[in-house]
Parts: structure tokens; C-alpha cells; sequence
């Protein structure tokens, strides 16, 4: 009982500090801190002009900001679900005999809230993971309007969706959804992300640190049980590379899913090779003190080149379905087929890292409006519900 009297008066307290118009509700679901990341621009930049509530499951716990001077201020009120008692308690997340009771429970606290906010549009860090799949369902269910932003991989298991907008990461890849018939042309608002805006061009002049970062793809092993050879293949080529260049640290940055089993006789065994986990050390941070990024087809690589960090993609083997479309990110990656040729992409990045060849095509073309794309979308779907609501019968009969 005494859980239940701490979430209603959380409810209370939440009902009583709302606006007393409908708020616009920014949600981010806690599977990934880069979900936070992704629309805590989003919240403050639409917070100038309306009320919105600002919502977060399980953190974000930020290391360092990726989204600098975001601050606070303006029509915004952050609410961390992690204050609920119950949520804690019955944690959609928790694995144990137990959760089928938990999902039940989390589902009715994530419906009452929802219902108490009755929020005028919904904007969403993923249209994917449950909790935000859930309230794009329920705001679809009371013709509240709603949009996602693309997390990471795109596939057809994402599809179809439950948001009726959706921002992409690239021009590559709204050609790719829209030719797949996954989604329509028009239900594509913004073309980049929103974690991007500032990052763009922060590492442009190249310094080297001796440090090279590995984004780790193990979880298609662990989690989904893909046997690719591509990834077991990157395995081989940073054993070779770690001990041909031991002056250099090579940083193996794990997928938030992983838990580094694949590496981490590696680390034991080689001095210069450490495991980095993402909860530790925001991928931002991670990048700025590299000189240059490896992996296959990791989705980082985004964030690498966006900042103008060199990047090499191993890929020995035809391409796989790692992350879809491969080869949307092939215009801007120093592409190597045998580990030969990584060899002398690092050796000629060492001699003179100024005259290194790097790729002038960014993956997006108009970087760093995702934030305001985004905004201006949902500020100008509110005046449109607002001009409906004027023009209503019962507003002309008064």
C-alpha cells in the first residue's frame, strides 16, 4: 500500500506542476542513454515557445553532455520515471520469474500516467523499444499525433510503424525505407538527428593521440546469434593489429548490449587493449580522444564522420545484414577488404595524419537542423490542431 500512496502522490504532484494547457510530451525510453541524448534538444527547443513535459526512463546519467548548453529553462518539466517507487519495483527490464507481473503493472502505470498528461503530440527518442511502441500506440488510440526519430540499425523488423511521423538519419536512408515500402515519403520529417547537431566538425583539425577506437559489434553474436563473418573476422584483425603496434591503445568500445566476452581474453592477454563500456564514457567523448575509428558497419561511425574523424571499415567479406542499408555509409568510410590495407591506412595516418585521406561527403546534407526540423514540425502540428479546435461547432456557436 504504502508504494501505491507514493506513486499517487508522484501523480498528484506531476497533475498539479502540468500546464494548464495540454503539454507537448518528449519521451525517451531507457534502454539506451543515447535515447535521452536524442531528444533532450528537442524538449528545450520546443519548451521556448510551449509547455512540454520532458520525460526519461532510468536516467540520463550523462558522463559529459553530448548536447552542450541544453541547459534548463523555458516552458519545460523534466520528469525521471526512476522516481516512481513502483516502476523500480516492477521493472520492465527486470529478468526474473516475476515479469510477467512486472510487464502488467508497468503497462497500467504507463497508461494512467499517459491518460493524466493527455499530452497535445508525442515525440518520441525510438519507435522500437516497448515503452515507446506503448505510448505511440495509446496516442494513435486517442488520435493524438505523434513522431520517432531513427535509433540505430533499420530493418524490417521495425517496420510497420506505430508513430505517424518519422525523422531518418540520412538521405540514404529515407531512400532505402521508402524503396523497401516501409514507409511512405511523406511521414518522413527530418533528415539527421538531433544528438548530431553539435557535434558537427568538433574534431576537424586531426591531433594524434596513439589511440585507436574499435566499435565493438559482438551483440549480433550475443544477442541476436548471428554468425557473421565480418564481425568474427574484426576479432582476427585487432588481435593482428594490437600486437604489430604496441605503442599504440586500442580502445574496444562494447554495444550497449554486450558485456565484452568476446574481447576480453584479448584485453587479458595484450596490454595496449582495453574494453570501454558505453555507460562509462559517452561515444562523443570516446570519439575526440581518437585518432581514428574501426569497425565493420557500425552505426558510430555516423558520429565519427559527422566530426570529421576518420573511418575504416573492415569488411572482408560480401556485405551483410549487420545494419541495413551497408552501403548507405559507404560514401564517406575508408572501405578495407584485407587487413593488408588497413595496415597502410594506419601507417600513412602515422607519417603525416594532415595529408591522410579523408572522405569530404558527410551523411547528411544539412547538418545540424535535425533539432530544429524537429521542432518546427511539432510547433506547427500544434497550430494546426489549434486552428481545428477554433473552428469547431462548439467554438462558432458561442
Amino acid at each position: 500500500m504504502e508504494a501505491v500512496a507514493t506513486f499517487v502522490a508522484w501523480l498528484s504532484r506531476m497533475r498539479k506542476s502540468c500546464p494548464k494547457d495540454r503539454p507537448v510530451l518528449v519521451f525517451a525510453d531507457g534502454t539506451f542513454e543515447s535515447n535521452a541524448l536524442m531528444v533532450e534538444s528537442v524538449a528545450y527547443e520546443i519548451g521556448r515557445r510551449k509547455a512540454v513535459v520532458w520525460a526519461y526512463e532510468y536516467g540520463p546519467s550523462h558522463s559529459e553532455r553530448l548536447q552542450k548548453g541544453v541547459g534548463s529553462g523555458g516552458h519545460v518539466i523534466q520528469c525521471n520515471i526512476q522516481e516512481w517507487f513502483l516502476i523500480r519495483i516492477f521493472s520492465l527490464y527486470r529478468r526474473s520469474i516475476w515479469r510477467p507481473v512486472s510487464f502488467a503493472v508497468y503497462i497500467i502505470l504507463l497508461s494512467r500516467w499517459f491518460y493524466s498528461l493527455s499530452p497535445s503530440i508525442l515525440v518520441l527518442a525510438n519507435d522500437i523499444m516497448f515503452s515507446s511502441r506503448f505510448l505511440a500506440f495509446l496516442a494513435r488510440a486517442r488520435g493524438i499525433p505523434s513522431v520517432a526519430l531513427q535509433h540505430g540499425t533499420v530493418g524490417p523488423a521495425h517496420f510497420p510503424m506505430v508513430a505517424d511521423r518519422f525523422g531518418v538519419y540520412s538521405e540514404a536512408v529515407r531512400d532505402y525505407v521508402v524503396a523497401c515500402g516501409w514507409l511512405e515519403l511523406d511521414r518522413i520529417i527530418v533528415v539527421g538527428n538531433p544528438r548530431w547537431d553539435l557535434l558537427v566538425g568538433t574534431k576537424d583539425r586531426l591531433s594524434t593521440t596513439r589511440n585507436i577506437l574499435v566499435l565493438s559489434q559482438a551483440s549480433a553474436i550475443e544477442v541476436l546469434g548471428t554468425r557473421d563473418p565480418n564481425i568474427e573476422a574484426l576479432f582476427s584483425l585487432i588481435e593482428s593489429l594490437a600486437i604489430k603496434y604496441g605503442d599504440r591503445t586500442f580502445t574496444i568500445r562494447l554495444h550497449p548490449l554486450e558485456d565484452g566476452r568476446h574481447w576480453r581474453d584479448l584485453e587479458q592477454s595484450l596490454a595496449n587493449v582495453h574494453i570501454q563500456k558505453s555507460v562509462n564514457v559517452e561515444l562523443a567523448a570516446a570519439l575526440r580522444s581518437s585518432d581514428f575509428v574501426i569497425s565493420g558497419s557500425s552505426t558510430g561511425f555516423y558520429e565519427a564522420a559527422i566530426m570529421g574523424l576518420p573511418c575504416i571499415s573492415y569488411r572482408p567479406y560480401a556485405n551483410s545484414a549487420v545494419v541495413l542499408p551497408v552501403t548507405e555509409m559507404d560514401s564517406f568510410l575508408l572501405i578495407a577488404r584485407a587487413e593488408g590495407e588497413v595496415v597502410d591506412l594506419i601507417e600513412q595516418f602515422y607519417r603525416d595524419p594532415q595529408s591522410f585521406p579523408r572522405l569530404n561527403n558527410r551523411p547528411v546534407a544539412n547538418m545540424g537542423s535535425a533539432t530544429a526540423g524537429v521542432a518546427a514540425y511539432v510547433l506547427n502540428s500544434l497550430k494546426e490542431v489549434e486552428n481545428l479546435s477554433d473552428r469547431s461547432p462548439a467554438k462558432s456557436d458561442q
